[in-house]
């Protein structure tokens, strides 16, 4: 399915008949025994005992998911392990008796679009989904899949392919039908009649011109139902009675059709009212019983064929539904949430719901008190450490000695510095005989802390190229000094010593094993050139194992190993007991070799206590993470691991069990983890790559307190803004700006879903409660950004048509009355404009474009002169004057749609020279805002931060307080700085009245979250806002309002507000790479 189909749908009032007692609704209630995941597909036996369903994260890292299986009506769910590695699954179905199982998958990404893929495999069970197998079908972007009652005959359709087909139960495949971008297959009971539904072509960011297609020959022949089935267009999903008298297909953002006659008419249902992102079907065997699924939506049912249908409100609404299921007589149903970012809706619902045993229990009985080995250990930063990027770390056998290094790798100055403690981690030194700065990954030391041996990558070669390779510097006077060794310059991943220090084990990317056993002087290599991801070794050497990364293909490493030695690295043999988690990314050992813990990128724990022979999966963390470091006691009875922006995990049972140790914090990027010999002492780091103060480094114990225990009180929090909107204009609003007083206002319109796009300006003289359109510019236009001065002055730019992937370029348009005469077209030249901005009194004007240079205007718009560097403006800001300006650029446009960075560029001589502000460092900036003496900047980054400047730009502060990256768009800030606010896409606005200090969330209430925020703007005091959404002109479910703070007063906007127009929720993003509305503040 498309990837950008998260789009939000508000829930209307829908008025029904009071309902007969056959036709009561399924009471629906969420299996709680199982953690929320991404669920995409789901099926039942036909007596509803067996369920099957597939996870498939689509969202974020770690892609796919694996499939689970229930034997006992849904009450608990057995993960596969049949099918190591996670799959894209997209469609599961089983034999009436549930026995035979058959799961589809998609594959990886072809392109940067999201919408195709390179195909996957198609997988059966026939021990009710035990152990799946991969078939002999081709290898397909698979999207539909059916078997019959017996489980002998399988159909499956693929998008942009043909129908394929199995009639021994999936040893032998065979294709038929024409090709298509198939959406759905349905097969009955005996296998002779199917129907398939096509999506059509796509064009547009939609599908258009499918069919419905049935067979009467199990398949061989194929039969276009046109005649009796509309060219909805986008047909998504179809499903059959057992003997297919009946069916049921759905069309996405379209309705859902019934046919009585076997595909030879059908007829549209308008019991529900209006359209739907429709998303799952299922029918019952004798067609009575029909639910079907909305995404981001409800669950509607009819127990008449089709005949009217009433929605559940008994399962959740504004859900992603993404798969349902019915057993035979339409009693038991199941159905799955898609949960794309581990929220905690992403659960299986059942109908009847599951027994209470399965579900949370009301009372939780009180916890027995932990035994000590059970107890976690309770960490603390080192302030003296705050604000580095801490990479790697180690620590002697009692913990006294720690040497960590850093290698700054987001933003320059890149690398860093070795520094050692001697005191326990209480203080650091910092090493000055490396001289300058390196990228150092791994690093160990002798059991005494007298040697150490640290690896460095080298320097950064450009995107996707990796680091150029360094060297291995070693300390034999417990860090005070480090030399190079030599060994050969490589892009060193890892590093490994023996107690006493005499014996090294080095592994390099896209290199061979080095190691030394004359403390560093000399070097040589072993084993098979590999992408070699860590190593670890016995206290003596004699015993080792090295992870491996396997090939990097489609933005990951697939296909690693473990391999092992018994001779002190002198051979290598691989581990036949390691899984092909595929992405190793870092093992542990114990002294003796008996136990190992080794972590998969994207993937699982596992654990091993037969040096090496047998590997275990661990299960108690509940799911796979992005794992990034691991430590073992001597022993091997306790381990640590650390999740890259996660926790930190603890054992004390050599592996059998972990908990989370939530005195260290949650969501931080972990880099590196060490523990003294039994295990008492750990010391973890944090790598700080944005010029945030959370890069620490973290010891168990923590370290002694150096700071009063008594905080001071905090000032009450200012009263946050209250937003409401204006239901009497509803449009794809692009852009908004308001006079300093708030009297005046002017909205841009750019509606680009469809023909013909763009619009008009509109604008309002009374504090944005009235709102009239403009007629002067003649025709719709692509507004890209307005903004205002006090006086009157307004300036709009467009961006033009659009051409591939940028646009044929557009004018400057400018009002000398507020808009109140008109607009005309200014002398700028047609470019791809992006952001305009003004002096209070409008006579200065400056405007930057894609691509292209920043262009100004001294004289009120007549004429207009190019400068600054030629760099993809994205935003500019000036002050009071014009005479400080400041503009962001996004970079240069990478393969995956995102930007490689650019620089945020200041100039104090109005424009007429621009300096980088690198203190700022690279980002893709999107938006920027300055106050009107120039002393106040914020910014904004693409699927980032915020970003605080109060000294004229000398330094930038990242803001900790929102919590994490943003897809931000536009922000605004008050005359002298204080006040600042700034929207996200899909999402909520955020408000500081400190100067950018912290930054709070507008509730629900106060302004709708999960919206398409597209524009904003406040007065020069900033008690006044205004905000505006980018709707979606086909449907008036998703409102494009202007909303106002104050809210408009009550009678003054017509119709009034509801409370459901305030949390209306508006379309959903666009792709990344796509045009997007580029506000700047007023």
């Amino acid at each position: 399915m498309p990837q950008e189909k998260n789009a939000a749908i508000m829930s209307k009032p829908i008025f029904i008949l009071l309902l007969s007692s056959a036709a009561a609704l399924p009471a629906f209630g969420p299996v709680t025994s199982i953690s929320p995941k991404a669920w995409k597909a789901i099926t039942s036996s036909a007596d509803g005992s067996k369920i099957v369903a597939a996870v498939n994260r689509e969202a974020s890292a770690p892609y796919g998911g694996h499939v689970w299986t229930s034997t006992d009506s849904g009450t608990s769910f057995t993960k596969d392990t049949s099918v190591l590695e996670p799959k894209r699954w997209r469609a599961v179905a089983n034999s009436a008796d549930g026995k035979t199982v058959a799961a589809a998958e998609i594959g990886k990404p072809a392109d940067e679009t999201g919408q195709t893929f390179t195909g996957g495999a198609i997988y059966l069970s026939d021990d009710y989904g035990d152990t799946l197998r991969k078939t002999s079908a081709p290898m397909k972007y698979w999207h539909g899949i059916d078997v019959n009652s017996g489980g002998d005959f399988i159909a499956a359709v693929a998008k942009g392919g043909q129908i394929w087909r199995s009639t021994d139960a999936g040893k032998g495949w065979s294709a038929s039908g024409p090709t298509r971008n198939w959406g759905s297959i349905a097969v009955s009971s005996t296998g002779d009649k199917l129907a398939a539904a096509e999506m059509g072509n796509y064009s547009d960011n939609r599908y258009a011109g499918g069919s419905i297609m049935l067979s009467t020959d199990s398949g061989l022949t194929w039969s276009d139902a046109s005649i009796g089935a509309p060219k909805e267009g986008w047909w998504w999903q179809v499903t059959m009675s057992s003997d297919g008298a009946r069916l049921a297909a759905i069309a996405m953002f379209g309705s859902v059709y019934i046919s009585t006659d076997a595909g030879a008419s059908f007829v549209m249902d308008t019991s529900i009212g209006e359209t739907y992102d429709w998303e799952a079907l299922t029918m019952s065997s004798d067609g009575t019983a029909v639910a079907a699924a909305a995404w981001y939506g409800s669950i509607w049912y009819s127990s008449d064929s089709g005949a009217r249908f009433v929605e559940d409100k008994s399962a959740p609404n504004k859900t992603f539904w993404s798969s349902i299921s019915m057993d035979s007589t339409g009693t038991k149903l199941a159905a799955c949430v898609q949960s794309d970012e581990g929220a905690a809706d992403g659960s299986i619902w059942l109908s009847p719901p599951p027994p209470a045993s399965s579900l949370e229990p009301t009372a939780k009985p009180a916890a027995a008190p932990p035994t000590p080995a059970q107890q976690l250990p309770v960490f603390g930063p080192v302030a003296s450490t705050r604000g580095k990027s801490w990479k790697t770390i180690t620590s002697s056998a009692d913990g006294t000695t720690i040497v960590a290094a850093e290698n700054r790798e987001a933003v320059a100055p890149f690398g860093g510095n070795i520094w050692t403690s001697t005191d326990s981690g209480a203080s650091f030194t910092e090493d000055t005989s490396v001289g300058e700065p390196k990228s150092w990954r791994f690093s160990a030391m002798s059991a005494d802390g007298k040697k150490v041996a640290v690896a460095e990558v080298g320097n950064y070669a450009g995107y996707n190229q990796g680091y150029t390779g360094g060297g291995i510097f070693f300390s034999d006077d417990t860090g005070v000094t480090f030399r190079e060794t030599s060994a050969p310059i490589g892009y060193w991943h890892g590093v490994a010593m023996t107690s006493a220090g005499d014996s090294i084990a080095a592994v390099m990317k896209e290199g061979r094993i080095w190691r030394s056993t004359d403390a560093a002087a000399t070097w040589t290599a072993s084993g098979p050139k590999r992408n070699w991801a860590a190593i670890a070794m016995t206290s003596s050497g004699d015993k080792r194992a090295a992870a491996e990364m396997g090939n990097f293909s489609d933005n990951g490493y697939a296909g690693g190993s473990i391999w092992l030695s018994t001779d002190s690295g002198v051979t290598w043999s691989e581990s036949v007991g390691a899984p092909s988690e595929g992405w190793w990314w870092t093992l542990s050992m114990s002294s003796d070799g008996k136990h190992l813990a080794a972590l998969a990128e994207f993937g699982n724990l596992w654990m091993s206590s037969d040096s090496g022979a047998t590997f275990v999966v661990d299960t108690s963390i509940g799911e796979t993470q992005d794992w990034q470091a691991i430590s073992m006691s001597s022993d091997g009875t306790r381990v640590a691991a650390a999740v890259w922006y996660g926790s930190i995990y603890y054992s004390s049972n050599s592996g059998a069990s972990f908990m989370k140790d939530t005195s260290a914090p949650n969501k931080t990027v972990w880099s590196a983890i060490t523990m003294d010999l039994d295990g008492s002492k750990i010391a973890a780091t944090v790598q700080d790559d944005q010029g945030s103060t959370d890069g620490y480094i973290w010891l168990s114990p923590p370290p002694p307190a150096s700071s009063p225990t008594a905080k001071p009180v905090a000032p009450p929090t200012p009263a946050l803004p209250v937003f409401g909107p204006v239901t009497s204009v509803s449009k794809a609003w692009s852009a908004l700006s308001m006079s300093s007083d708030g009297m005046y206002l002017t909205a841009a319109v750019d509606q680009e879903i469809t023909v013909p796009y763009g619009g008009p300006i509109f604008t309002s003289s009374d504090g944005g409660q009235t709102w009239t359109e403009d007629t002067t510019v003649g025709g719709v236009k692509r507004w890209i950004d307005v903004a205002l001065s006090s006086d009157g002055w307004v300036v709009a730019a467009e961006i033009g048509d659009r051409t591939g992937d940028t646009f044929s370029g557009g004018g400057i348009y400018i009002s000398e009355d507020f808009g109140a005469t008109g607009f005309r077209k200014t002398s700028a030249p047609m470019a791809y404009w992006h952001a305009v901005a003004m002096s209070v009194s409008g006579g200065v004007m400056a405007g930057c474009v894609r691509n292209g240079s920043i262009w100004l205007s001294k004289d009120y718009g007549e004429s207009w002169a190019a400068t600054g560097p030629t760099k993809d403006w994205t935003s500019i800001a000036c002050d009071s004057t014009c005479t400080n300006l400041v503009a962001v650029e996004g970079g240069v446009l990478q393969p995956d749609w995102t930007y490689s960075g650019g620089n945020v560029y200041h100039s104090t001589d109005s424009g007429s020279s621009w300096l980088a502000d690198t203190s700022a460092g690279k980002r893709w900036w999107w938006t920027i805002a300055l106050s009107s003496d120039g002393t106040h900047i914020a910014a904004t980054e693409r699927y980032g931060n915020l970003w605080i400047s109060t000294d004229s730009g000398a330094s930038y502060a990242m803001d900790k307080s929102v919590g994490g990256p943003q897809d931000w768009r536009a922000i605004a800030i008050s005359a002298d700085g204080t006040k600042i606010a700034a929207n996200v896409w899909f999402g909520a606005i955020w408000y500081s009245s400190d100067a950018g200090a912290s930054f709070d969330e507008l509730p629900d209430a106060h302004a709708p979250n999960e919206t398409s925020w597209s524009g904003l703007a406040m007065t020069s005091s900033g008690d006044k806002q205004a905000a505006c959404v980018m709707g979606d002109p086909r449907d008036t479910r998703f409102p494009g309002y202007i909303y106002l703070s104050p809210p408009p007063p009550a009678g003054t906007d017509s119709p009034t507000p509801s409370s459901s127009a305030l949390t209306a929720k508006p379309v959903a993003p666009p792709p990344v790479g796509t045009a997007s509305p580029t506000p700047s503040s007023s």
